[in-house]
């Protein structure tokens, strides 16, 4: 069946070997446009958390280029950067 679609857009789960998804893609012809990270937080305060996100973007760049994919998009979670940007808005009236 064909529904017109020569790409996709992929989540960057890194655990995912490189060389099945290359497999898959050329069963169904497809490529992958953009990949999407995972929402890991590289401005967290607690410094674990922020060098595990640090780490985990510096090993997508290397799947991607795994993947020879040239674009990586970011959806993250911007909740927190609302509410970051509330206080301080909020801070400058006091």
């Amino acid at each position: 069946m064909e529904i017109g679609v020569d790409g996709i857009e992929m989540e960057g789960d890194i655990s995912e070997d490189t060389e099945n998804i290359k497999q898959l893609l050329n069963k169904y012809n497809l490529k992958i446009l953009s990949v999407t990270p995972k929402n890991v937080d590289i401005s967290s305060l607690d410094s674990t958390i922020r060098e595990n996100a640090i780490q985990y973007y510096i090993n997508l760049l290397d799947w991607a280029r795994n993947l020879e994919v040239t674009r990586i998009g970011y959806h993250g979670d911007l909740e927190k950067y609302k509410v970051r940007k509330m206080i301080v808005l909020i801070g400058s009236y006091l």
